[in-house]
């Protein structure tokens, strides 16, 4: 059908002297194809190409290119008024040769989106291990004194990694999804898309996660900030999450309702009863339900069951209270404390909650649950990961990551879903995949930011090229207040440490405890 559809639109073309694959004729060759006009006739020539676009919007992607030409056409300069004016049949000359014209870029824009796709089908080859050059660039930037220093007091914030990535800012992220913009907007189905966010907390960036995948302004940080803000101040955000103008950039067609936007699913699981009231109440309100938000009361860990969670006291969006937190109060606070709530492996919350067909890519899976990253990602399995496109998770020493190891974390996620992750900064990547350094084994809060190499190349190469650039930067992160003659002193005082050793035997050591 679609074979016969596409012959049929370009039979049409040809009839016309519209062949799909010839550049735009000369006004004297083409005047000869004009059909005499007959009174009482409708303008057959023009009502015949409109066929030709039904047919090609048929496939899917016609209207979208032919809407586009409507309000590109401008940009063309035919070079025919001057020629057309002396034959008598001006009009119509000028009207096949601006349809033609039409034509012609809207095949032209689906073979170059033709093109993108099957690069984007491409797995990313495998980057090269890190030489010795760049990891000890990488180590210039990221120095382990410090790290060393405070490995007993990872409160105090002063490893190099912590200060690199504490609050990273995903340009390459943001970047990629204005293309995909830009490429879906030639197309009347884009795809779907689908993202989860565990350890949603005030929902800041889910919106905006939302707002990305399905490109619609409509969804925006200032009405949800008024709504979650309604009933009472909330929590500090320890990395500005609310700040309004810190937004998804939406690029025309997107920027109107008339256009098709892709379904979106965003989950946004939280488990603090306080925050997710408010999440609740606000979804409500400005009705993101029906553009695809879905706020659940749970927690997410390795295996499925039931937990107290911290609640009494306490404001909404507090961001530093984990499944262990009420562990550490005795039996009197935890019953004045703590409430019951449900708790989901990652795999059994897709079973029960997702709507998504079991194969459809998870587009973003963002995991910040204060020390229990690594447990959210073992009750994943194999399966989930595989399907997940970019993820973010946390670092750190509370939970269950003082008995976890990051580099098992990372193995698995390149053995299991090829996947290569990197320290998320601010618009800079240091690669830990085939990269690894013996001092990371230290547990200070980070973040880590991976892409799936087979499943998403165009981010994965994007990804790659910022880690490369980033390895030319000269910023030394140590927090403020330090300096680096600090950081000469410390280097002497901990000469004989096995973390500061740069020997091959040491350097890329898997575990220090």
């Amino acid at each position: 059908a679609k074979d016969n559809l596409i012959t049929g639109a370009k039979e049409t073309m040809t009839k016309l002297g519209l062949n799909h694959r010839n550049q735009i004729t000369t006004n004297h060759s083409l005047a000869g194809k004009i059909p005499k006009k007959e009174p009482k006739r409708k303008n057959t020539s023009v009502i015949h190409v409109f066929k030709a676009f039904i047919l090609l919007g048929i496939l899917g992607e016609g209207y979208m290119l032919y809407m586009q030409v409507e309000k590109s056409s401008s940009d063309y300069s035919l070079g025919t008024s001057s020629t057309t004016s002396d034959d008598g049949k001006n009009k119509e000359q000028e009207e096949l040769i601006k349809l033609k014209a039409k034509v012609e870029y809207m095949e032209k824009t689906l073979e170059e989106n033709e093109k993108k796709q099957q690069e984007i089908s491409k797995p990313f080859p495998r980057p090269p291990q890190c030489t010795q050059d760049q990891l000890m660039k990488v180590r210039s930037q990221l120095p382990p004194e410090f790290c060393v220093h405070t490995q007993d007091q990872p409160y105090v914030q002063r490893c190099s990694f912590t200060q690199a990535t504490k609050c990273p800012q995903a340009t390459w992220l943001e970047e990629y999804n204005i293309e995909l913009q830009k490429m879906n907007s030639t197309k009347n189905n884009p795809p779907s898309f689908l993202g989860i966010s565990v350890g949603c907390n005030k929902g800041y960036d889910a919106i905006n996660t939302l707002r990305m995948g399905t490109f619609d302004a409509s969804i925006n940080k200032s009405d949800w900030k008024k709504e979650m803000t309604k009933h009472g101040a909330l929590d500090i955000s320890v990395c500005d999450q609310d700040t309004a103008s810190d937004m998804f950039e939406v690029l025309p067609p997107y920027d109107t309702e008339s256009t098709p936007h892709p379904h979106g699913e965003m989950h946004c699981i939280e488990p603090m009863p306080q925050s997710f009231e408010r999440l609740k109440q606000s979804t409500d309100a400005l009705s993101y339900s029906k553009k695809g938000l879905v706020v659940t009361n749970a927690a997410v860990s390795k295996e499925s069951g039931e937990m107290l969670f911290h609640t009494g006291g306490l404001k909404a969006g507090i961001e530093n209270k984990g499944l262990d937190s009420c562990g550490r109060l005795n039996e009197e606070q935890r019953e004045k404390y703590c409430t019951l709530v449900p708790v989901y492996s990652l795999y059994d919350y897709f079973k029960t909650h997702v709507k998504a067909d079991k194969k459809d890519p998870i587009n973003i899976l963002s995991i910040d649950v204060e020390g229990f990253d690594g447990d959210v990602l073992l009750g994943a399995t194999p399966e989930i990961l595989k399907r997940v496109e970019y993820l973010e998770f946390e670092y750190n020493w509370m939970g269950s990551w003082k008995n976890q190891h990051l580099y098992d974390i990372v193995k698995m996620l390149d053995e299991s879903a090829d996947m290569m992750c990197y320290w998320a900064g601010e618009g800079r990547l240091w690669r830990i995949t085939d990269c690894w350094m013996s001092y990371y084994d230290i547990h200070h809060w980070s973040n880590v930011a991976c892409v799936n190499r087979a499943r998403v190349p165009t981010l994965a190469s994007k990804m790659e090229t910022i880690f490369l650039r980033s390895l030319e930067d000269s910023k030394i992160w140590i927090k403020g207040g330090s300096s680096e003659s600090d950081l000469e002193l410390l280097r002497k005082k901990y000469s004989d440490h096995v973390l500061m050793s740069v020997d091959e035997e040491y350097l890329g050591m898997k575990y220090y405890k």
